[in-house]
């Protein structure tokens, strides 16, 4: 049985004002004046602590002016003092240590007489004067740093690691060097650590080795990784070795929550959208997150998801700047711009470039061979084969495995086939364990003779319209050599580690947009087994006139991770999770993103930013303190984004409206913006006219809730659907789907017969029931801390339905999920 953690909205503890003492304040001003006479650090662009153990008195304003005044006068070119009982107590794992207070230079008073600390580099007024907002700042130009943390001694192999451990974790295989002097540079400071390794190299040893020198230390372990199937890998790899330390393993991802306090340090690996709810709520009695492990750091870059994860890395190193203890590592394959995010992140660095297995790239037209720069090595005789069959079938010939890559789901199929057509007979000591897969297959799909044909010549294929069984069956089976070939579409190369002796591209495109360079060289990057072979090869297979693009593909470097950060919605996210509450502190925090390193804010970006945040809403800017508003309070502590905040309150507001007695309203609010991908719009029409025959008032209640004009759609069996109710439908047909597998309920072929009356694949309508349960889980508990437990009650009565109709009756639910 796993263990539940539970995430709890924490709370602050209220600091008890104390009388002003104006004996203190002499007192102090007496004491500064002796400490006036020790030599001051000279400023730097690192905030200075002063050497004073004043005893102040608490207060429950901002700054205690009259004392503060003092200290900056008799220190004029102190940037920062940091008091012994702080105005403010954080409870989050962001700020265990109190944050100085920077003073000015020199000191002044604002109408209210309360003394305005500022930076002598970052100057800021904020005034609300009706609904006229007016600010005035000055951006930082060097980034808040905390002081280097104290170096210590590499302890070596075993990494202050239990033999039995380090011995599990390694299957006592020895480290390659780049990983000894990797782990050596990571061990030998506790600042941030960013390190960058060709995939198949081995990153993840090194991530995984310094996880569980911090669990050995006593503290909890955050791994975060960009996507489910990474997540649930890395928690499986490592759950031996952590099983050996005695500490928990646990991925965290989809409808799971944190139900209970951890006891004891644990290891919780999940998505960046968990990580945010864990970090920013982490209970109080834990033991302390003392490292955060980034995965895939490059996704930085990849649209909302990338803003998300580099909201969540701004948010440790702003708290770094604070004082906080808690330490960053990040990793990944395809970063050519490693020194900007070290600058980034405050962060050593480290770059391998070696990979152990050597990798060739070749271009292979129906006509030529050409070398990675587009050089004829060969010319080709006229041949039936296509090329990519004519790679494969040489690569399984010589008893090696291949990896093949294509542009679409229906290509899989099909060149499967073709591969299978032309592979010889399978060994006799293969054959059963082939056979074997087949009959396993059976038992979660419908296995065609034409597929069981293609797994036995040792072919099998790998798509996201897959069961995620029938995915997990196909990864193990090509682990274990009993496929030679897996064709499979790109989105896996950034997945799970897959490695074969040889990889083929078959074309330069993914659909119908340009395979782009990181994509490309994590999938030739999967080329090479360790400890099986001495090279690796990829194939890229183009038309002849392609062939130049190839070759530019080839030799090209990755693209640079590029900031996609919102601001105003890092804004509120950091001041949701306790990390600031002024104006200023936004600014610092802005300052401590990817975006402000690769495009530094100036101050007309930020005063729009913030008067947006006031017009819609988000926040309230009152005597220069910034607080966030309720919805958006309770959106961040579930783990709701800024966009999904945005769109649910309007239905929030018309609550009383749903019409409890059907589930397809709620299955679409459910849905949100992540439904079936649209197809043409005479399944759209066939789809929407049946339910509409059988649903009647439900549908056009639903339909005209989310704005959709199904008369309109009934009328036109033709032709594309307008964009601009593009995603209305999508979540409209969506939730039908959902319906329907409702009302079919359990059996062992569900979402084959429900995919083929929607015509998609059964891996998507499984996704589609994974995702809604999730979202439906969280807004749900959302519901309830905006103080509408009734409708909460309906969102989780309308999970408990759609996770009864999915699972057999002799399965028990996962004891963390939220319904």
């Amino acid at each position: 049985m796993e263990e539940e953690l539970d995430v709890d909205e924490t709370q602050q503890e209220e600091t008890v004002e104390q009388p002003h003492n104006e004996l203190e304040d002499m007192e102090a001003i007496n004491a500064a004046s002796e400490l006036h006479t020790m030599e001051l650090p000279t400023l730097t662009d690192a905030p200075i602590t002063l050497p004073c153990s004043l005893e102040l008195p608490a207060t429950a304003e901002p700054f205690p002016t009259p004392t503060w005044l003092s200290l900056a006068r008799f220190y004029p070119k102190a940037q920062s003092i940091a008091p012994p009982n702080p105005a403010r107590v954080h409870y989050f794992p962001w700020a265990p240590i109190p944050a100085p207070i920077p003073l000015t230079e020199p000191a002044f008073f604002d109408d209210e007489d309360i003394l305005v600390p500022t930076a002598p580099s970052a100057y800021i007024q904020a005034k609300q004067a009706g609904e006229q907002l007016s600010l005035t700042f000055n951006i930082p130009a060097t980034l808040p740093r905390t002081a280097p943390r104290p170096a210590c001694p590499c302890p070596g192999p075993p990494y202050g690691l239990p033999a039995r451990v380090f011995s599990t974790l390694t299957h006592d295989q020895p480290l390659y060097p780049w990983q000894t002097e990797c782990l050596k540079a990571a061990m030998e400071t506790m600042d941030n650590f960013l390190y960058t390794s060709p995939t198949g190299s081995g990153k993840s040893l090194v991530a995984d080795t310094l996880a569980l020198h911090a669990l050995a230390q006593g503290v909890c372990v955050i791994y975060i990784a960009p996507f489910v199937s990474l997540v649930q890998e890395r928690a499986d790899t490592v759950r031996p070795a952590c099983a050996a330390m005695d500490v928990p393993a646990e991925p965290l991802f989809g409808p799971k929550v944190i139900k209970s306090a951890p006891r004891s340090p644990t290891l919780i690996v999940c998505t960046p959208e968990k990580a945010v709810a864990v970090l920013d709520s982490w209970p109080r009695g834990a033991p302390t997150i003392g490292l955060v492990v980034v995965d895939e750091v490059h996704v930085v870059g990849d649209g909302r998801r990338g803003a998300l994860l580099e909201t969540i890395m701004a948010k440790i190193v702003y708290s770094q700047t604070r004082g906080a203890g808690m330490r960053l590592i990040a990793t990944t394959a395809t970063l050519p711009n490693p020194e900007e995010f070290a600058t980034w992140l405050r962060a050593g660095c480290y770059v391998n470039t070696l990979r152990p297995i050597a990798l060739s790239t070749f271009i292979v037209t129906p006509t030529r061979i050409l070398d990675a720069e587009g050089t004829v090595l060969h010319t080709l005789p006229p041949s039936r084969v296509p090329s990519e069959t004519a790679a494969v079938v040489e690569t399984v010939n010589d008893r090696g495995n291949v990896l093949v890559f294509v542009s679409s789901r229906a290509r899989c199929s099909s060149l499967a086939s073709s591969i299978a057509a032309h592979l010889a007979p399978p060994d006799p000591t293969i054959a059963p364990l082939r056979a074997a897969l087949v009959r396993e297959l059976a038992q979660n799909v419908t296995v065609s003779a034409a597929r069981s044909l293609e797994i036995m010549a040792g072919v099998g294929f790998h798509h996201a319209g897959l069961l995620q069984a029938e995915k997990s069956i196909m990864e193990r089976a090509f682990r274990e050599r009993v496929l030679s070939v897996l064709v499979c579409t790109t989105t896996l190369a950034a997945g799970v580690n897959l490695p074969a002796r040889r990889v083929v591209i078959s074309g330069i495109k993914v659909g119908r947009e340009p395979l782009d360079s990181t994509r490309f060289h994590q999938a030739a990057g999967r080329a090479g087994r360790p400890g099986f072979d001495s090279e690796g090869v990829s194939i890229i297979t183009v038309s002849d006139d392609d062939a130049e693009k190839a070759a530019a593909l080839a030799s090209s470097s990755p693209s640079p991770a590029e900031s996609c950060l919102v601001p105003m919605e890092a804004v509120v996210s950091a001041a949701c999770a306790g990390l600031t509450s002024t104006v200023q502190e936004s600014v610092d925090f802005l300052a401590c993103t990817l975006r402000h390193i690769q495009r530094p804010f100036d101050a007309e970006e930020i005063e729009t930013a913030a008067r947006e945040l006031v017009d819609m809403k988000a926040v309230q800017v009152s005597q220069q303190r910034l607080s966030p508003a309720m919805n958006f309070k309770a959106g961040h502590l579930v783990g709701l984004s800024f966009a999904a905040v945005t769109n649910l309150q309007p239905l929030l507001d018309v609550a009383k409206a749903f019409d409890t007695r059907s589930d397809l309203l709620v299955l679409a609010v459910g849905v949100g913006s992540d439904g079936l991908a649209l197809y043409s719009n005479s399944d759209v029409h066939r789809v929407i006219s049946r339910a509409d025959t059988a649903g009647g008032s439900s549908v056009s209640r639903t339909a005209a809730f989310l704005a959709v004009d199904v008369g309109s759609l009934l009328a036109h069996r033709t032709g594309q659907i307008p964009e601009a109710s593009r995603d209305a439908v999508r979540c409209l047909v969506s939730a039908l789907c959902l319906a329907e597998v409702i009302s079919q309920g359990f059996f062992p072929r569900l979402y084959h017969k429900v995919g083929s009356q929607f015509n998609v694949g059964p891996g998507a309508v499984e996704a589609l029931v994974e995702s809604t349960l999730s979202s439906l889980s969280t807004v749900g508990r959302f519901s309830d801390a905006m103080g509408y437990p009734l409708l909460g009650s309906i969102f989780r009565g309308v999970a408990r339905r759609l996770r009864t109709a999915t699972t057999p009756p002799e399965h028990e639910y996962f004891i963390g999920d939220d319904y």
